[in-house]
């Protein structure tokens, strides 16, 4: 049996979400349908080998679509007013909508597939889902629900802009573009021009030494295998000269050897094409510069494919490993828990009498506030105030009383 399946909203960002979605199941049975307003309307969307039209989001169309099941990633105006419709017009289909239209429904189940899929009849045919943060946070907690209960909870999200669509998003950027244009009026930011040549050679200066540190901290730890460099030739070159030069280097003293002619390498190039540049491009002061075509201090073509290529195999073996995402989850975490803890108690921080008795009463003054305090942390100071305000064993530890 070949299904009609629809997507409401298809051109929208969980709409699309939607479709990257049904990439993971067998083309051959169902039949994808495309809803949306009059902007997109007319357009195409590449799906596997062909391309799906985008249908005029009306009733007739809708309809005559015939769809078995219809998901609606709209807002709840457009639910409210299209629903009702399918459910009058098309008593084959069955539905589910992602908006808050019908979450609060007597008559409508709010369903997690994983945690309650079981109160859903078969003669319901239009299902709500509840919205991202509770749908997320819920699948964790409901084992523990199950097995221990949970008798209250205080929750507090930050909702990423783009949880409002692409409207969301574009005004975010729109707005944006005003603020640093308004700004760019009374301070001159020189957004059309390059930047000076000085900064050019520290942000070039900083990708070298960067790579090469983490090349070094990858091997090291056991992360990144010398082989799996050999992909870039300036280092499979450099591996080579050492190893012939130096046939009995130790571990340590051979890496060493390897990225100094790496570094050279690195610094050779710029040097020589940046002249170039300057050369080609005329350069005679620094306005010059500001207005040249392009940036100037860089890489030759050849050696960005290979810096590419190296930032590459880094970020698939060593910034991606896991264990290094563990730790990433958990500085996080700790983070997040001392912004937490001392917003609720901020007069915990021992500079918190120097703020003035208006800055203790907003919100976001005690936000800065905070802030500032834990990005003054060095990482052992930042564990240690985690462990002494989290860690029931270490208050155990440490702060007995006879």
């Amino acid at each position: 049996m070949i299904l009609n399946i629809g997507i409401i909203g298809g051109s929208g960002l969980v709409g699309k979400e939607l479709i990257n979605l049904f990439n993971n199941f067998e083309e051959k049975k169902f039949n994808l349908f495309l809803f949306t307003s009059s902007k997109s309307a007319g357009l195409t969307i590449k799906y596997k080998l062909k391309k799906i039209p985008y249908l005029l989001l009306n009733e007739t169309n809708l309809i005559d679509s015939k769809l078995d099941y219809a998901f609606f990633c709209v807002s709840a105006d457009l639910s409210k007013q299209y629903v009702p419709i399918i459910l009058e017009k098309s008593p084959k289909t069955y539905i589910i909508d992602n908006s808050s239209a019908f979450r609060m429904s007597k008559d409508v189940p709010l369903v997690i597939p994983e945690i309650n899929i079981d109160i859903v009849k078969e003669t319901d045919r239009l299902i709500a889902n509840p919205n991202c943060t509770t749908a997320i946070m819920s699948m964790p907690l409901f084992p523990i629900y199950e097995k221990l209960g949970i008798i209250s909870m205080k929750v507090t999200t930050y909702q990423a802009v783009s949880g409002s669509g692409m409207k969301g998003i574009n005004q975010l950027v729109k707005e944006t573009k005003n603020y640093i244009k308004k700004y760019n009026k009374k301070h001159n930011l020189d957004l059309q021009q390059q930047p000076s040549v000085e900064a050019q050679i520290a942000a070039i200066a900083d990708d070298i030494a960067y790579n090469n540190h983490d090349i070094d901290d990858g091997i090291r730890s056991g992360l990144l295998q010398e082989e799996s460099l050999y992909e870039v030739e300036i280092i499979k070159n450099a591996f080579l000269e050492v190893d012939n030069k130096y046939p009995n280097l130790s571990r340590k003293k051979r890496l060493f050897e390897m990225r100094r002619r790496v570094y050279s390498a690195m610094v050779d190039d710029v040097i020589a094409n940046s002249l170039n540049n300057f050369l080609k491009a005329k350069i005679n002061n620094l306005n010059d510069v500001k207005n040249s075509k392009k940036i100037l201090v860089d890489f030759t073509k050849e050696m960005t494919k290979q810096v590419l290529t190296l930032k590459k195999i880094l970020r698939d073996n060593v910034y991606n490993h896991p264990k290094i995402s563990l730790n990433n989850n958990k500085a996080k975490r700790i983070i997040s828990d001392l912004f937490n803890f001392y917003f609720e108690s901020p007069d915990l921080i021992p500079s918190y009498k120097e703020l003035s008795p208006t800055q203790k009463n907003k919100k976001q003054d005690i936000a800065y506030f905070v802030s500032d305090y834990i990005s003054g942390m060095t990482d052992r100071y930042a564990i240690q105030k985690h462990q002494e305000n989290f860690d029931l064993y270490y208050l155990q530890q440490n702060f007995r009383v006879s």
